[in-house]
């Protein structure tokens, strides 16, 4: 069965758009405007506190981001300053773009020892990124002494 391009009207914003379907209601733009709705709308009946058009500040960096508070992470800086002597990788020992990983992966545990300051490369390498490259953390090396 060939589909031909056909000619359908926007039913949001009334502009003609061509496209290959057997129907259409929407043309892109207000496609992905309905989508995103229709997902704001679900979540709502979940979650009724929920702000629709709020999001979830993702797209939002600093003090555009609804969820932004003082600019740190709040586990991030009680760890420094519980431990003001660690600010290196504690795998690699590099300095820059440092971040805490949850050990147990739980983000909701933050208990100074479930905490552990890693470079991003390594923090990567933990969270497997590594593996889809095919490349073997550096925990995990047998060269690798702490």
């Amino acid at each position: 069965m060939i589909i031909r391009e056909k000619e359908f009207v926007c039913r949001i914003c009334g502009c003609k758009y061509r496209l290959k379907a057997k129907k259409s209601f929407y043309c892109e733009a207000c496609g992905r405007k309905k989508r995103s709705m229709d997902v704001m709308l679900r979540r709502k009946k979940e979650h009724p506190e929920t702000v629709i058009g709020c999001g979830s500040g993702g797209n939002q960096r600093g003090e555009k981001n609804h969820r932004y508070k003082d600019g740190l992470s709040h586990y991030r800086e009680n760890y420094m300053s519980q431990n003001p002597e660690i600010r290196q990788c504690e795998v690699c020992g590099n300095t820059e773009y440092l971040v805490v990983h949850h050990v147990d992966q739980n983000r909701k545990n933050n208990d100074p020892e479930n905490l552990m300051m890693l470079c991003r490369r390594c923090h990567a390498q933990v969270h497997g990124l590594a593996a889809s490259l095919g490349v073997i953390p550096l925990m995990e090396r047998n060269d690798y002494e702490p």
